[in-house]
This record gives structure tokens, sequence and C-alpha cells, in this order.
């Protein structure tokens, strides 16, 4: 989990976060980050997700859920996921 308490995330642009190109930061970001991010989360059988308020009091929580590896008895390698409930 990620959090901060800055201005958030205005509701007319949630909808872009995790497009390519995408930036709020004009020439500092390639607004590649989220976009890169969710699709290395979902082909690893997670997801990415977020909350925010933009009015007092402001905050931003972006969530990272990925399957936890089960382990196999006689051996120390990870064979295949398991979802915790």
């Amino acid at each position: 989990m990620i959090c901060d308490e800055g201005a958030g995330i205005p509701h007319d642009i949630r909808h872009k976060l995790f497009t390519p190109f995408f930036t709020t930061k004009q020439s500092v970001g390639t607004g590649l980050g989220l976009w890169v991010t969710r699709g290395i989360v979902e082909k690893s059988g997670g997801c990415v997700g977020f909350r925010s308020r933009s009015n007092p009091p402001t905050v931003t929580v972006f969530r990272v859920f990925l399957p936890a590896l089960s382990r196999d008895k006689d051996d120390s390698q990870p064979h295949k996921p398991a979802i915790l409930q």
C-alpha cells in the first residue's frame, strides 16, 4: 500500500491514470509508470487499485495485490499460486 496526503486525484482524470503516456507532471514524467506497473502486476495474477479524496482531508491510496505462492513440501521452489482469503 502506498499512501499520500497530497491534493488528491481529481475525478475527471481518474479514468486516465493507467493510460500509457498520460501524465500530470508536464515535462517531468513519461506517463508510463502506472501503466507498466499494472501490466507487470496483472501478468503476475494480481491487481492494482486506488482510492483518492480530493476534498479535505485529502488522501490517495494505491494498493497492489499479488497472489501468494505455495511451496511443495519436498521442493523449496514455488510451483503454483495460492490465493489467500
